[in-house]
């Protein structure tokens, strides 16, 4: 079994919901993208070897299976293009605001681990459950709407900031019975 493979059956026993920008990382991880074989580039004339054959034959499998990929990739690409635009107009200058307002040793709750982690330097609580497990327990037994508003991961983190998605600013707040305090 590949890393891609790995990966993907490892979201899927963890009850991870599996989203086409986790997609591409799998693609990527998994070999046989589409290319030349290594001896593409000897010399016509040259004599190959039987190393080099078998070098060739094996490649060009890989890139038979690669061109599958490579079709499936290209029927996420807006998807991942246009979250890429809504991420860079979002969760990174927020995560930028976290890495220069928050303190070094802040945990930040939120849903979207990747850019918040990343450009604010702070720890995340994976509020989706993707690399905090404790969490896919509690999205199996509730909605996760419920899950943050009533901060059932209280039990085993605490984090200095809560970021939520919602329609309207305070959301939370209002939905939350811990919003008063």
């Amino acid at each position: 079994m590949g890393v891609g493979a790995g990966s993907s059956a490892l979201y899927l026993a963890r009850g991870v919901p599996v989203l086409s920008r986790y997609l591409v990382v799998v693609l990527r991880c998994s070999s046989g993208w589409p290319g030349a074989p290594p001896s593409a580039g000897r010399v016509r004339g040259t004599r190959a070897t039987r190393d080099t054959r078998a070098a060739d034959r094996l490649a060009c499998r890989g890139a038979g299976a690669g061109g599958e990929r490579c079709d499936l990739c290209l029927l996420v690409v807006p998807q991942v293009t246009s979250f890429t635009r809504g991420m860079e107009a979002s969760l990174v200058p927020l995560g930028r605001w976290l890495g220069a307002h928050a303190p070094a040793d802040a945990q930040v709750a939120t849903p979207d681990i990747g850019a918040i982690g990343y450009f604010s330097g702070r720890r995340v609580l994976d509020l989706g459950g993707l690399v905090t497990p404790r969490m896919v327990s509690l999205l199996e037994a509730a909605p996760f709407e419920e899950v943050l508003a009533n901060f059932a991961f209280a039990g085993f983190a605490r984090p200095a900031f809560v970021l939520d998605r919602a329609a309207t600013a305070g959301d939370l707040l209002r939905r939350s019975p811990w919003g008063p305090p």
